[in-house]
C-alpha cells in the first residue's frame, strides 16, 4: 500500500482529489494540506511514498516545495498536479516522477500507482544490493562492492569531505552547525548554509547515480551516513577492538584487524578534524601488534612474531616497544646479529628525527653485544 500525501492551496481541488484517491485500492491518502510548510513539516515526520503537490501555490510554490523535500527524503517520489502544461520541463528538472493534469481522473491515478508500484518493487530489490565500501585507512576510497578498480569520483572536494565526515561519525546525527563550523569555519552564516545545501545536494546526486538512494539522511536539522549499507575498513577496526574476545579465536581476530589497517586514519586527506581520532587509531594499532606478537611468541611462532613487530615499525618507526620486543626476540633466537642491527636502526632514528638515543631500558639489552 503506498502511503499518499496532497498539498493544494485551493480547498476544492483537494477535497476533490480525495475522493478520487479513495477509489484507488493500492494507496491510501495519510495527508491533505492546503498550506506547504504543514505539509512539509508532516513529510519530515512520516513515512511516506509518494507527495502530489500543486504548481502554483502562494508562498512556496509546488516547484520551490519539492526541492525541500528532496533534500530532506530524496527516496519520496513526487508527482505534480497542475491545470497547465507549461510547467512540464521545469517538474521533471526538480525530480518528479510524474505530471497530471486537473481535473484528475481516476484512471490518471491508477495509471500512476500502477508505475510507482513496479518502482517500489524494485527499491525494495536494491536496497538487498552490495554494499558500498569504503576504505578509511590510507587513501581514502568509496567504490561499489566488486568495483575495486572504479571508485566514486565525488563532485567537489567539500563533497568528499563532508561524506568523509559523517562517516569519521560512524553513523550518528551530526548537526548542521557543527558540520559548519568544522568544514566552513571562516565563512558567514548564509553562505556557509547555502555551501552545505549544495554539498549534500552533490553528494545526494553522487550516490544515487550509484544506486545507494537511502544512504545519506537529513532529518531535522541533522545529517548522517547510514552504515548498514556500508563495508568500512575503519568500522570494523573499532567492532573488533570493542569484541576483544579472550578465547582461541584471539590471534585470527586480531590478525583480521591488522589487514584492514594499511595505513594512517585519512592519510592522504589534510583534515583537521580527523588528527585526534589518527593519533587514537595509531596508539590501537600499536597496542593491537605489541598483544598479537605475544601470542605468537607463547605459540612459539617467533617467525610470526618478528613479522608483526617489524609491520608495525613500518607504520611507526618511533614504536619503541616494538624495537624492544624485536631485540628481546632476536636474543631469545640466539641471533645477536639481529639484535644489534635493531638497536643500530632505532639508535639511527632517534637520533635523526629527535635527536635522542634509546632509553636505557633497550640499552641494557645490548651492551654486552656492542
Amino acid at each position: 500500500m503506498l502511503r499518499a500525501v496532497a498539498v493544494d492551496d485551493e480547498k476544492k481541488a483537494l477535497e476533490r482529489f480525495e475522493r478520487v484517491i479513495r477509489q484507488e485500492e493500492n494507496m491510501t491518502l495519510i495527508g491533505g494540506f492546503t498550506k506547504a510548510e504543514e505539509a512539509l513539516d508532516f513529510i519530515e515526520s512520516r513515512e511516506v511514498d509518494i507527495v502530489f503537490l500543486d504548481i502554483e501555490m502562494p508562498q512556496i510554490n509546488g516547484l520551490e516545495l519539492s526541492e525541500r523535500i528532496f533534500e530532506t527524503k530524496p527516496e519520496i517520489d513526487i508527482v505534480f498536479v497542475t491545470a497547465y502544461d507549461k510547467y512540464a520541463l521545469q517538474a521533471f528538472q526538480a525530480h518528479a516522477v510524474g505530471y497530471l493534469l486537473k481535473p484528475i481522473e481516476l484512471e490518471d491515478i491508477q495509471n500512476q500507482v500502477a508505475s510507482m508500484m513496479k518502482k517500489k518493487q524494485a527499491r525494495a530489490q536494491a536496497k538487498k544490493s552490495e554494499k558500498m565500501s569504503i576504505e578509511c585507512f590510507g587513501h581514502f576510497l568509496c567504490f561499489p562492492q566488486g568495483s575495486e578498480n572504479g571508485s566514486i569520483h565525488w563532485r567537489t572536494a567539500k563533497a568528499e569531505e563532508l561524506f568523509a565526515f559523517l562517516i569519521h561519525y560512524q553513523g550518528k546525527p551530526v548537526s548542521k552547525e557543527k558540520i559548519i563550523d568544522t568544514l566552513w569555519p571562516e565563512m558567514d552564516i548564509d553562505k556557509a548554509s547555502k555551501n552545505l545545501h549544495a554539498t549534500c545536494y552533490y553528494i545526494r546526486d553522487t550516490l544515487n547515480t550509484k544506486g545507494y538512494n537511502d544512504m545519506f539522511v537529513r532529518s531535522r536539522g541533522s545529517y548522517q551516513v547510514k552504515t548498514d549499507r556500508l563495508q568500512c575498513d575503519m568500522l570494523e577496526f573499532i567492532e573488533i577492538l570493542e569484541s576483544s574476545p579472550a578465547d582461541e579465536s584471539q590471534i585470527q581476530t586480531l590478525e583480521k584487524a591488522s589487514l584492514l589497517y594499511k595505513g594512517n586514519y585519512f592519510d592522504d586527506k589534510p583534515y583537521e578534524w580527523a588528527m585526534s581520532k589518527r593519533i587514537w587509531f595509531e596508539n590501537e594499532y600499536e597496542k593491537l601488534h605489541l598483544k598479537l606478537a605475544e601470542y605468537y611468541i607463547k605459540d612459539e611462532e617467533t617467525g610470526k612474531a618478528a613479522d608483526t613487530l617489524n609491520k608495525l615499525i613500518y607504520h611507526n618507526p618511533l614504536a619503541d616497544e616494538a624495537y624492544k620486543s624485536l631485540i628481546e626476540l632476536s636474543l631469545i633466537r640466539e641471533d645477536t646479529t639481529s639484535a644489534v642491527m635493531y638497536y643500530k636502526r632505532y639508535e639511527k632514528i632517534l637520533q635523526d628525527e629527535l635527536d635522542m638515543s634509546p632509553s636505557g631500558h633497550i640499552r641494557k639489552l645490548v651492551e654486552k653485544l656492542i
